[in-house]
This record gives structure tokens, C-alpha cells and sequence, in this order.
């Protein structure tokens, strides 16, 4: 019976924490640079101010250390979706080679950690997962009220609307300052081309001119010869 009753409990324990989710700070390696990134609150919730960890560190066994100024060649950004963000990383006060970005996550769901650059020569170029964002209905207390829940609804999707404004406006204005740049371009060519075309007029002019003036010596010369004889 005891033993039952001990195998039955088991069951249930294992079962319960088979629902817990595990959050965690993943580790990518790079060469000899290990990057390992998370969130500094977890699990990470929509709608709260939150800290994106990137702890990075060169070498292995015994002989790893952090790395220190490790963004001077490197940049980071959030993604989510087809959506990126520069992260504004400082270094952490607390702990050598670790950096901490601000970010409310506005969205729910899977967020990516975009690093290109290198790392004191060792090339970085990847993409790191982060832990899922989570929305507060699961320890939210006590339940909104149909009212605060059409409220809440109706500014997410005014949020929504208004980030995907901003990245239709940043692509236009990406796209405007392209088409500016080559229509300088052009104008730099017509002045060039301008130019060499006034060189070349101006080497005429002088060439005839010269060419004149010799063939007025020329006739002088012969006109004087014709006189004394």
C-alpha cells in the first residue's frame, strides 16, 4: 500500500512539472567566443520593461575569460518576425563581459538575438534564440473585466498598427534616400562630363589661337623677306 501510494505520488509529481515550462539563457559558439544571451527577468512578459543579457566570453576550460569592450566591432539587434531593433547594450556593473539592453516586448511570442560583427578578430555572424514572450493571463490577478479586456485589446492592436506605420514609413525613407543618392550621383557625372568637355574646348581655343598667331609670324616673316629684295 505504501509503496503504492508512493509510486502514485511520483506519477503525479513527474506529471505536474512535465507542465512547468524551463526558461533558460542559450550559448552559441563562434570559434574560440562563446555568446550566451537571455533575459535578465524570466519568463519575459508582453507589455513589461525587460533586460536582454549577452554574456560573452573567449577561450575554453581553465583558460576562458570575458571579454571586455566587446561591442567596439559588434552590434546587436532584437528580432521578431521580419521586424529588427538596434539593442543599446552597457556593460554590466556587476559582472566582467556581460551587457544588458532595455526592451519592452510589445508582441507575444519568439524574439531573436541578431550579432554581426567580430569579436577581437573572431568573426560573428549569427542569430541566437531568446525564450519565448509570455502574456499575464496566467498569473494575472483578478481577471479583467470584459471592459479592460476590450480596452487592452483595442491598444495592442493600435500598437500594432502604429509599429507597422513606422516600418512602412522606415522603408519609404530607406528607399527616398537611395533614390537621392543616385540622383546625386548622376548630377556628379553630368558636371565631370561638363567638365571634361570645357577642358577640351578651352585645348581648341589655345591650339587655334597658337596656330593663328604662328601663321601671322609666318606671313611677317615672308612679307619682310619680299620688301628687301
Amino acid at each position: 500500500m505504501v509503496i503504492f501510494l508512493l509510486s502514485s505520488f511520483t506519477i503525479a509529481f513527474l506529471l505536474y512539472y512535465s507542465y512547468i515550462p524551463t526558461y533558460g539563457h542559450l550559448t552559441k559558439k563562434f570559434g574560440n567566443v562563446t555568446i550566451l544571451v537571455g533575459w535578465v527577468n524570466e519568463p519575459a512578459l508582453v507589455g513589461d520593461l525587460n533586460n536582454v543579457l549577452i554574456e560573452i566570453q573567449k577561450g575554453s576550460g581553465k583558460g576562458i575569460s570575458p571579454v571586455l569592450n566587446a561591442f567596439s566591432n559588434l552590434s546587436a539587434s532584437v528580432k521578431y518576425g521580419t521586424l529588427t531593433k538596434n539593442l543599446d547594450l552597457l556593460p554590466s556593473e556587476t559582472t566582467d563581459g556581460s551587457y544588458e539592453g532595455k526592451l519592452i516586448p510589445t508582441r507575444i511570442g519568439a524574439y531573436s538575438i541578431v550579432l554581426k560583427g567580430d569579436v577581437q578578430g573572431q568573426k560573428i555572424n549569427g542569430e541566437i534564440q531568446l525564450d519565448a514572450v509570455e502574456g499575464k493571463q496566467g498569473i494575472s490577478f483578478p481577471d479583467t473585466s470584459p471592459a479592460d479586456a476590450n480596452t487592452n485589446n483595442a491598444l495592442v492592436s493600435k500598437v500594432e498598427g502604429t509599429l507597422s506605420q513606422l516600418s512602412n514609413e522606415l522603408q519609404d525613407a530607406q528607399d527616398n534616400i537611395g533614390q537621392l543618392g543616385k540622383n546625386l550621383q548622376n548630377v556628379q557625372n553630368s558636371i565631370n562630363s561638363i567638365n571634361q568637355s570645357a577642358d577640351r574646348t578651352y585645348m581648341i581655343s589655345v591650339t587655334a589661337i597658337g596656330v593663328g598667331l604662328a601663321g601671322i609670324i609666318i606671313a611677317g616673316f615672308s612679307l619682310s623677306r619680299k620688301t628687301k629684295i
